[in-house]
């Protein structure tokens, strides 16, 4: 055999090698698909998405028949086409899956670039195997896909730095389609990460100042953000600029979002006890900075190891002094602290992660995806939604108008009076009935349509009261189906 088809040969082999650690990072992902959505949020996303397949409007997000500004349009772009060719089953959450995914990736293939082989695939394992990973990366959410078009802005922009300037092009479109992912706060991020970079790395200033470079990655970024924002707001106006970008990220940021705040005690310790919960189980095995055997600790290694910190500190504290607060607000920080987790692990046993997986961490990757799997439908079946899904289903194979009546929170003990949706509406009913699903609290509004109906409601909530205003009405009411927690009527 001659030496370029031995070169050949073992260029395959280290090829096959990648993608099987590849393959045993994503383990933690499997079985998505088998319970439904959750509410709020992938229950709400999931509504906009089949009012996005009936209507063919794919510049206004809709829920419930009205315009939906909440998110911006790129979950939806995705995950339409997903349900359509995979099914509701598959479909809704298959985006964040792939982009979980090929995070994993395209961090492992830059530490491998910069610290080497065994480095790169073992920050693939600890980002891809870690709790936070393996809990967010299955869920129909906006955060995979903003952190994986995120993370590949800031890894361009660093290898344009250092490169050729065209990568700053691509960091530039990236950076766009995380904008169209969760909105502005990609830009804030970067800025302080560039901000940072600027004042700490002396050397880089000139290439991070290149005005031609970054002319041509800010023209990129705003022509991608562009396909959505510029047709929203000639559609809709001041009420595009006043839902989205007022209320929903100026109004988040400054604690305007009751339902997302938490104590001001808590603010700085809330989100390094998500990540040290998040980054289970693999922190507590790297107790100190080690270099890989094989490898001399450079000044280039030093330095891209200072810009993962920059990134992980700028987006820790912003999130910090931000009024609103969930746990996988944090996850766009999670790539760089696992590629830092993952060069310093690989660095106490180099070896182990240079040849096929070990089996216990095969073991440990698929017993992550048997655990999250199993909480993901314990919680579906426990909490009632697998019941009303199947409820929803079979209103919608019976065809007509479906309500929703009272599945909102009780303040009194009757109703709240109040037309809105509210932490417990099941927004999801949208996505399973496949149609416009009214969220209604008076039942004297259910009467008003004079066409038969079908209503989906809390067991109890459709009592004497409600039976003695269809006889007046001179209308008939039955219940067709009834479980623990829910019940479907026909009135006609």
């Amino acid at each position: 055999m001659t030496l370029e088809a031995q070169n050949e040969a073992r260029e395959s082999g280290s090829r096959r090698t990648w993608l099987l650690w590849l393959a045993v990072a994503s383990l933690p992902l499997m079985g998505f698909w088998l319970y439904g959505l959750f509410d709020l949020d992938e229950g709400f996303y999931a509504a906009v998405t089949s009012a996005m397949l009936r209507s063919g409007d794919w510049i206004t997000p809709h829920y419930n028949g009205t315009p939906w500004f909440e998110k911006p349009i790129l979950l939806y772009w995705f995950s339409a086409p997903s349900v359509a060719a995979f099914g509701e089953s598959v479909g809704p959450r298959l985006p964040s899956v792939l982009a979980t995914i090929g995070l994993v990736a395209l961090c492992g293939g830059f530490v491998r670039r910069h610290f080497g082989e065994g480095s790169g695939r073992a920050a693939m394992v600890v980002l891809g195997t870690s709790l936070i990973t393996a809990l967010v990366g299955r869920m129909m959410l906006v955060d995979p896909l903003l952190v994986f078009f995120f993370a590949a802005a800031m890894l361009c922009w660093w290898r344009s730095l250092r490169d050729c300037g065209r990568w700053r092009l691509l960091a530039g479109a990236c950076l766009g389609a995380a904008v169209l992912a969760k909105g502005p706060v990609a830009i804030l991020l970067f800025g302080g990460i560039w901000l940072w970079t600027l004042l700490a790395e002396k050397e880089l200033r000139p290439s991070i100042l290149n005005w031609v470079d970054n002319l041509g990655a800010f023209v990129v970024m705003a022509a991608v953000i562009a396909l959505w924002y510029w047709p929203c707001w000639m559609v809709n106006g001041d009420r595009f600029v006043q839902d989205f970008l007022i209320a929903q990220n100026i109004g988040r940021f400054t604690g305007g979002d009751q339902a997302h705040k938490v104590p001001i005690w808590s603010h700085p310790i809330y989100f390094p006890v998500v990540l040290a919960v998040g980054m289970l189980p693999w922190w507590p095995f790297v107790v100190r900075r080690v270099r890989p055997a094989q490898e001399a600790a450079d000044a280039s290694q030093d330095e891209v190891e200072r810009f993962l910190w920059r990134w992980f500190w700028v987006v820790l504290v912003f999130f910090s002094i931000s009024g609103s607060k969930l746990p996988h607000y944090i996850y766009p920080a999670v790539p760089a602290l696992g590629m830092v987790l993952g060069t310093r692990l690989a660095g106490k046993k180099p070896s182990v992660f240079i040849s096929r997986p070990a089996f216990g961490v095969v073991f440990m990757a698929l017993m992550l995806a048997v655990v999250a799997t199993s909480a993901g439908l314990g919680y579906y079946r426990s909490s009632g939604q697998a019941e009303v899904h199947s409820l929803a289903t079979r209103a919608r194979s019976l065809g007509g108008d479906v309500v929703a009546f009272q599945m909102g929170r009780r303040t009194k003990d009757r109703g709240t009076g109040k037309l809105k949706v509210m932490e417990t509406s099941l927004p999801s009913l949208e996505f399973y009935v496949n149609r416009v699903v009214p969220q209604v609290e008076d039942f004297a509004l259910v009467l008003k349509n004079p066409q038969p109906s079908l209503i989906l409601t809390r067991v109890g909530r459709i009592g004497e009261p409600e039976l003695i205003q269809v006889g007046v009405a001179g209308r008939n009411i039955w219940c067709k189906e009834r479980g623990d927690k829910y019940e479907l009527w026909e009135l006609k």
